[in-house]
This record gives structure tokens, C-alpha cells and sequence, in this order.
């Protein structure tokens, strides 16, 4: 081999070599693609459903109908330990079924074990991991055959399940029928993160001591922008609260001054109007990946089946403006029926906070390493001396009985 051909051999090995290295040294987060899933509860078919992070194309039954005893699913969250999928289950479950947390391997979806089923849970909903690596389930109470008001939160061990008592007492602040928990930073200290518990029996959102569990008041004031029954919640890259108002004459997603605003906890605006893109039943909500491609997350909401007439599905609505961008996952795909919260593979199961970056369509956003980096530049230096012009390829990628939700009495 002459030594130009030489040369010009190793310039655009260096090149290639340092390319590779980059898309195998792990990006900063998935970013949508193939390691990014959305995972979405199948309340109506006691299931969860996986879905393309990016396309929002039906990927497969992550956990099949009713395995490990699990019945009508609400909560979904990958664990802070063991990235393992946690699932709340048995909320209007009869006596004699299985009213707890379950856990699935968090590649396969095979059923582990029952991770929470003490502290005798009677409605397990919402389901939060804190600060302290514990799991939080909002609970709602049962004597005989009657529903009651009053809810509280449970606490567990959250590696090995253990009850450790309640957290948030029955009725604390008038806490009624919890539906969603989340972490968030507190009013009086940026730098401490509170629990927040959707009350939707007094249609409110109630604050409490990340630490003590202890009431610290109402956030979201009982009707506050004619709030008429909240049921997810989520905090924003802007730092505000999201709230979908699902029993109510305005379903729509509102949204409320954060934390670390002049008037916290104050209605802003209605972000997602009833309708919009034909909304009529919202219920879990998370911000996830870049829809438009504008550089912001976007909010993902799970619409529900209702009435037999409303299709479940999970629409995408911009991060800034709350503007309708898409039908994320088609109406009925992969056989879902009774969409309720979801989850990206890359939520963090503390704030509820995207861990991925913004733009799907980007699936390589690693660091080179530094011999990565020399690598290229030695590549390139050569290829420029030597006039050889290669191109490379761009690397592209929801009070107290529900109205609407369309409950089943006895199992299919």
C-alpha cells in the first residue's frame, strides 16, 4: 500500500472509529427510540401496554391480562432501585382480590412479585417512590360494603416492601379519595421537596411535609378555576402544576402557579381547553419527549374509554402553549381500552420529571470520550491534508364513584 493510500486508509478508519465509540458510550438519556418506552395502565383490561417512545406505535402487552393477580391497574412507575415496573392495583376490587402494588421485571414485563400488599390497603391509586427511596400509595377507605371519603397515604420499605405505617394519617387536611401523589419542591424551601396528594372528594390539591408527612395546606384551593374533580396531576418544566379535571362539566388540563411563584398554588389558565383535538376524558398525564421538535417537552395525556363511546387513546399537546399536536397512540391500538396513568421509561418516579432529553429525533447525544475526540481530530486533520471527503449518516429518532369511567362489576 503506497503511503497516501495509507494515510487516507487510517484518516477514515480514526473517523469511524471515533464515531462508533460516540454512539456506543451511552447517551446523556434516551431521547425517544428504542430504549424509550411509553407505558400506559389498561385499567378497563387489567393489563399495561407498551409503546414506541417516539412513535407512539404499539409495541406489545408488557404485562398480560391479569398476571400475578393483577386487576383493574392504576399507578405505573419504573422503581429508583431496581428499574423495575411498579404497578398499583385492585382499586374497586372486591373481597378477595388483590388490593396492593405489584412488581414486573422492567425488560420483560414477567411478574416478580406482590411488593406492597400490607397495611391493609382497600383502594391503592396513585403510587410515588420519595426522596428517601420509599413508595407513597395514595389509599381510600372501606368498612363492609361502603366506600368511604377519607384517604390517606401508606408508606413502605422501598426495597423490600415492608408497611412502615402511614404517612399521611386518614383524613389529614380533609384528604379525600387521593388519586395521584408527586414530589415537588416545597413553597418555603426550594431546596426540599413536599408531597403533593390530588383530594379529588374536596376537588383540591393538598400539600404535606416531605419529611413528616405532616399537613401543610392546600395548594390547589378546593375549586380553584372551577377544578370540579381533579384526578393526575403533574409539575412541569416550567416549574408550574398540571392538573387534569376529569369528573367534571370542564374536562380540560389547568394549570397552577408553581412553587416558587409570587401566588403558588393560584390558578393560571386552562392550558388544554375540553376538546381540543377531540379531548373529552383526561386522565394520566406526564411531560415526555419533543413532539414538534421546537427543543421543549410536551405534554402526554391519556384519555380514557367512557360510555362505550369514547375510544381510549393518548393524545400530545405542546409544552409551551398546550397547543394540540397529535394522537400519540392511535384510539384502541394494541387493544387498549381504559387508558389511566402512564409512564416513560425515562420518568423519574420521585418528581415525575422527563429524564431523557427533548428531541426524539436524535438518538445519539452521547460524550465522546476524550480519546474519541483525538481520534476525530487526527481523522480529520488527515482527511483535509489529503483531500478525501467522506459523508456521514445522520443519526435520526386521572369523587368518590367515577361518571365517566367505565367500571366493570364483575371480571371478563
Amino acid at each position: 500500500m503506497k503511503r497516501f493510500e495509507f494515510l487516507r486508509f487510517m484518516s477514515a478508519a480514526m473517523i469511524t472509529a471515533a464515531l462508533s465509540a460516540t454512539a456506543h458510550a451511552g447517551p446523556l438519556g434516551p431521547s425517544g427510540g428504542t430504549d424509550d418506552f411509553l407505558l400506559v395502565a389498561d385499567f378497563n383490561r387489567d393489563a399495561v401496554r407498551r409503546y414506541d417512545g417516539v412513535t407512539g406505535a404499539f409495541v406489545d402487552t408488557f404485562v398480560p391480562k391479569l398476571s400475578g393477580g393483577m386487576n383493574q391497574p392504576w399507578g405505573v412507575l419504573f422503581g429508583p432501585h431496581d428499574h423495575r415496573l411498579y404497578v398499583s392495583t385492585g382499586e374497586f376490587g372486591g373481597p378477595g382480590q388483590l388490593k396492593g402494588v405489584l412488581r414486573y421485571d422492567g425488560a420483560t414485563g414477567a411478574f416478580i412479585d406482590n411488593f406492597a400488599v400490607g397495611g391493609n390497603l382497600a383502594s391503592p391509586r396513585g403510587i410515588i417512590f420519595g426522596p428517601d427511596g420509599d413508595l407513597y400509595v395514595a389509599d381510600r377507605k372501606y368498612i363492609g360494603q361502603d366506600w368511604q371519603l377519607e384517604g390517606r397515604v401508606a408508606r413502605f420499605d422501598g426495597t423490600t416492601g415492608a408497611y412502615l405505617g402511614d404517612f399521611v394519617p386518614l383524613g389529614s387536611g380533609g384528604l379525600s379519595v387521593p388519586t395521584q401523589l408527586v414530589f415537588g419542591p416545597s413553597v418555603e424551601d426550594a431546596g426540599r421537596l413536599d408531597l403533593y396528594v390530588v383530594s379529588t372528594g374536596t376537588d383540591s390539591v393538598l400539600r404535606y411535609d416531605g419529611t413528616t408527612g405532616n399537613f401543610l395546606g392546600e395548594y390547589v384551593a378546593s375549586g380553584s378555576g372551577g377544578l370540579e374533580g381533579p384526578v393526575t396531576m403533574t409539575f412541569g418544566p416550567d416549574g408550574d402544576l398540571y392538573v387534569a379535571d376529569f369528573y367534571s362539566s370542564d374536562l380540560a388540563v389547568k394549570r397552577f402557579e408553581g412553587p416558587s411563584g409570587l401566588t403558588p398554588g393560584a390558578f393560571v389558565d386552562t392550558f388544554v381547553p375540553a376538546g381540543s383535538g377531540g379531548l373529552r376524558a383526561p386522565s394520566g398525564l406526564v411531560f415526555g419527549p419533543d413532539g414538534n421538535h421546537d427543543g421543549q417537552l410536551d405534554l402526554y395525556l391519556a384519555e380514557v374509554a367512557a360510555n362505550g363511546f369514547i375510544k381510549a387513546s393518548v393524545k400530545r399537546y405542546d409544552g409551551v402553549s398546550g397547543a394540540f399536536i397529535d394522537t400519540f397512540v392511535a384510539q384502541r391500538s394494541g387493544g387498549l381500552e381504559g387508558a389511566v396513568m402512564i409512564t416513560f421509561t425515562e420518568t423519574d418516579p420521585v418528581t415525575l420529571n422527563y429524564l431523557g432529553v427533548p428531541a426524539p429525533h436524535a438518538v445519539v447525544q452521547g460524550v465522546p470520550e476524550p480519546t474519541c475526540l483525538l481520534l476525530a481530530s487526527l481523522g480529520a486533520a488527515g482527511t483535509a491534508a489529503y483531500g478525501w471527503r467522506r459523508r456521514t449518516a445522520r443519526v435520526t429518532r386521572r369523587r368518590a364513584e367515577p361518571r365517566y369511567l367505565k367500571i366493570r362489576s364483575t371480571k371478563q
